[in-house]
């Protein structure tokens, strides 16, 4: 009797600790703190911008207000980059909700990048803490149970940190990211694009085994239709591939997925009607232009934000 009574205590301890453990991570599921505008919140907070680029590395460091400023003749604190390393479209929605009068009459030009529609992409950064705070708490353990759960595990260590910090009232502090170019982040390297193979190919997240099966770009067309609805004009694209790169994947299936994404994406904003462009495999850019396979160098960058705003001129000046 004493081992059967041993064992039911054992059971009900351990019953006890698992439903403990699930209960906190399950109230920890959607308790995250989008700031990762913080830094750059303040080009929206203290100035009166009406263009406004926005999305992941490929607009923060390859759209230049100054450059914008010159070609459409308006003034540089009229034109921000609230862009960041690893950002999406639902970054900006707080910001909206935060600011919707700084919005309303704004243009707003987004980068998505393919690693937004790869549901297999789950490298922390490449599976965005967002669009993991939008999912069930069932459909987040399911999707991190096999893989990266590396990127699961920092998700839910953010999100105590967070509300450790909200708890105590401990109040955040926040830097003013590239103040001298409104935010643009140019980087002034080359691309050596001599030494680029396909093994650096197969170990990009963006194309680890493929699969789009609309987890991750339905949550973006919902993140994009409230953006829509909150904005004067919302415009998306998908920024340049380097011709070394696309020179490697070619007749392979790297490329297949590339026109996939690609479609998927032009797809995406014709079904909700937003203006979209994709410049992945625009000719006009050389490896020069690059400082690595996928994304502009300084000098591109300013080549690119001519092209983009030369294309959207008219739009935008309406």
């Amino acid at each position: 009797m004493k081992a059967k009574e041993y064992v039911r205590q054992l059971f009900l301890i351990m019953f006890v600790f698992i439903v403990t453990i699930f209960s906190t991570i399950y109230f920890f599921h959607d308790k995250f703190d989008n700031n990762a505008l913080k830094n750059k919140e303040y080009l929206i907070r203290d100035l009166e911008p009406t263009l406004i680029f926005a999305g992941d590395s490929r607009a923060e460091r390859q759209l230049n207000p100054k450059i914008a400023s010159s070609l459409l003749n308006i003034d540089i604190n009229k034109i921000v980059n609230i862009a960041v390393s690893s950002g999406d479209a639902l970054m900006i929605e707080d910001l909206i909700n935060k600011y919707p009068e700084k919005f309303k009459d704004s243009t707003l030009i987004i980068s998505i990048s393919q690693n937004q529609l790869n549901d297999n992409s789950k490298q922390p950064g490449y599976f965005s803490f967002n669009m993991i705070s939008k999912l069930s708490f069932i459909e987040q353990l399911t999707i991190f149970s096999t893989s990266n759960t590396e990127t699961l595990f920092k998700y839910y260590r953010s999100n105590i940190f967070w509300y450790s910090k909200k708890l105590l009232n401990i109040n955040k502090t926040s830097n003013k990211d590239f103040v001298d170019t409104n935010g643009f982040n140019g980087i002034d390297k080359k691309f050596d694009y001599n030494n680029y193979t396909i093994r650096d190919v197969k170990i990009n997240p963006w194309y680890e085994n493929y699969k789009n099966e609309e987890i991750k770009i339905n949550i973006l067309k919902k993140s994009l239709k409230n953006i829509k609805n909150n904005v004067k004009e919302l415009y998306v694209y998908t920024a340049p591939i380097s011709p070394k790169h696309l020179d490697i994947i070619k007749n392979t299936n790297y490329f297949d997925i590339e026109i996939q994404m690609q479609s998927s994406f032009e797809n995406l904003c014709n079904e909700i009607n937003i203006n979209y462009k994709s410049y992945a495999f625009d000719e006009r850019f050389k490896n020069e232009d690059f400082y690595d396979a996928l994304h502009l160098n300084i000098n591109g960058a300013k080549k690119f934000t001519k092209i983009l705003l030369n294309d959207l001129n008219k739009s935008i000046l309406d």
